[in-house]
């Protein structure tokens, strides 16, 4: 994914440079921890090197090699560029570029840092310094919270809800909060939003879709204006690399046709298209059948026929066998909900299907979290070196 990467860094600046505004980052910057592939970080830094205007970002998990949270990934961007003092009382010469006092562009925020009236809070392992530094002075006196953080109940992606991050009644009410960490845009209100002593915490989610885990979901920049309290005033679309489809019927299969519309099937997206083997074989049967009473040259069925145009047009398909309805009881083999939770789950990366079961292991109280950060650690470098072997 780093072209796709590439161009929403691109875009993420250009509509900085457009709105005359800055850029902030709420973490996993970076996906694998413990290690950056050189083309990537090259790929970045060339990137970033462009950027005229100011970022703030703050670590996540994934960026992070350790508990404590101060060694991560996002160190090598500190001075990926430069930016110049806009008022700066020295006397230079425009062409002479050195006269310009220069900071770095990028403003890494390794510790819990009180910026411009709102609290930047990095990824922090131990729940109990969490909690700590949201129930601090510093977080009730502050006009919002900027933040990276696994809050109870929060949608991990459209299958799963967080059950052992933090409460989200620790968060300071009637603040703004918004959070990086899960993919999936959304938001957890606690009591009625707007009304006193209530929590609503944002997340941003990811720029892009990266499985079929965020099928359907809309992407987007947020715009907070720090004049305003932090309040977001404006939503930016993001459409930018592949785009994820589910599909559950043959019916509506067969309906889809590629097009460079937003919301259209374009070359380079994924259909998953959820079918029983039985419906796919009858429905060839037909197609054989027909061919001989007709003298028809093809034996396609238009199932396979519209796997064909839409493979031809670049789109990528991949048909899941699942279990067809049961016609005398109306019911199916499994219970439909889990059935559809099953397949969803196969949706999740393996570095992600592991961190989501050692979270569970963790939530029942099976695993203590030093150890289970421990596995974790382990898990991801063996998945890394068995990535490495398939490629």
């Amino acid at each position: 994914t780093l072209s796709t990467c590439l161009k929403v860094l691109d875009f993420v600046h250009a509509t900085a440079l457009r709105r005359n505004a800055g850029i902030m980052f709420l973490g996993d910057f970076w996906h694998h921890r413990g290690f950056v592939r050189v083309d990537c970080l090259n790929a970045v830094l060339e990137a970033m090197g462009k950027w005229k205007v100011p970022s703030i970002m703050i670590p996540g998990n994934h960026d992070q090699i350790d508990w404590r949270g101060t060694d991560h990934a996002l160190t090598p961007l500190r001075t990926s560029y430069q930016i110049f003092a806009q008022n700066s009382d020295r006397e230079h010469d425009d062409n002479d570029i050195k006269s310009l006092e220069q900071y770095p562009g990028p403003l890494i925020l390794s510790q819990p840092t009180k910026l411009f009236g709102a609290l930047f809070v990095p990824h922090i392992r131990d729940k109990k310094r969490m909690n700590s530094v949201l129930a601090s002075k510093e977080a009730f006196q502050s006009n919002a919270l900027f933040v990276h953080a696994d809050v109870k109940g929060a949608s991990m992606n459209d299958l799963i809800e967080s059950q052992h991050g933090i409460s989200a009644s620790a968060f300071p009410p009637e603040r703004l909060v918004y959070s990086g960490h899960f993919h999936k845009p959304h938001e957890i209100v606690v009591g009625k939003k707007s009304h006193p002593n209530s929590v609503s915490i944002r997340y941003v989610g990811s720029p892009y879709q990266t499985s079929l885990s965020e099928a359907g979901q809309t992407k987007s920049l947020l715009v907070v204006d720090s004049a305003k309290n932090w309040e977001c005033i404006d939503e930016i679309a993001i459409d930018v690399g592949r785009k994820y489809h589910r599909v559950s019927s043959v019916n509506d299969f067969l309906g889809l046709a590629p097009s460079e519309k937003s919301n259209g099937l374009r070359q380079g997206d994924k259909v998953a298209v959820m079918v029983p083997q039985q419906i796919l074989d009858e429905m060839r049967v037909i197609a054989h059948a027909s061919k001989k009473s007709t003298n028809d040259v093809s034996e396609v069925s238009p199932f396979d026929a519209k796997v064909n145009e839409l493979r031809a047009s670049g789109v990528s398909v991949e048909i899941r066998d699942t279990q067809p309805q049961l016609k005398d009881s109306g019911t199916t083999p499994l219970d439909v909900e889990q059935a559809v939770d099953e397949v969803q789950f196969e949706d999740l990366s393996p570095e992600a299907t592991l961190e989501v079961y050692i979270s569970n292991e963790v939530a029942s109280g099976s695993l203590g979290e030093s150890t289970a950060e421990k596995i974790l650690k382990s898990g991801v470098e063996i998945l890394k070196l068995l990535s490495d072997v398939d490629s």
